[in-house]
């Protein structure tokens, strides 16, 4: 209970794309540790492997923090749980509309608070459901589109259709509705209105 995301297990890993919840003006990412070891290794592994200038004790990568995105990140930080609580809310709204539709809606686990970076919804009709929105001049976006052990990357794993079942069903039926900090009630409650107006159409 009111454990932060990034304070579980030995580390974690944070993306702060620009769209993220909390989020830089370009790309930007951190690891999280409480192990005085792994992150001393891992500050090595960002510099080119090295803990002194020049001397490169291992291959590694370029993957420093440049100033600007992280003084972005320091004020944006003191933000984050009154961002939070707002996109909690348009959540709520959102399912609050949507709950007589023939859609999946996201749950939230007994204990657990749901940051919402994404409003995702499942339908059975997703490829028109999106088009439709789109016509209405509404941005909802499929995440994912294809099962990961499909991607030409794993193709060389030689999975078969079928074999990872629910995977390729939420690729087939996920929608993200439009969802981020700024966002008003009255667009929500447009939104909704277009997906309530789609499914009855076609009752």
């Amino acid at each position: 209970q009111n454990q932060k995301i990034g304070s579980w297990g030995d580390a974690a890993c944070l993306s702060f794309y620009p769209t993220k919840n909390l989020g830089a003006c370009g790309d930007a990412g951190a690891i999280l540790t409480s192990s005085a070891s792994l992150a001393e290794r891992l500050k090595n592994l960002r510099n080119h492997g090295a803990k002194v200038k020049y001397q490169h004790e291992e291959v590694a990568y370029n993957s420093r923090l440049d100033e600007i995105q992280a003084a972005v990140l320091r004020l944006k930080l003191k933000q984050l749980d009154d961002w939070t609580t707002r996109r909690r809310v348009l959540a709520a709204l959102y399912t609050k509309y949507l709950s007589d539709l023939p859609v999946t809606l996201p749950k939230e686990v007994g204990g657990r608070l749901h940051v919402y970076h994404l409003y995702t919804i499942q339908s059975d009709q997703r490829d028109a459901l999106m088009k439709y929105l789109g016509e209405k001049k509404i941005s909802a976006g499929v995440h994912y589109p294809t099962a990961l052990p499909f991607v030409p990357a794993l193709r060389r794993l030689g999975h078969k259709v079928g074999a990872f079942p629910e995977s390729e069903k939420l690729a087939q039926r996920t929608l993200s509705l439009p969802l981020y900090t700024f966002m008003s009630a009255k667009n929500v409650d447009y939104v909704s209105e277009h997906i309530k107006g789609f499914y009855t159409k076609r009752t």
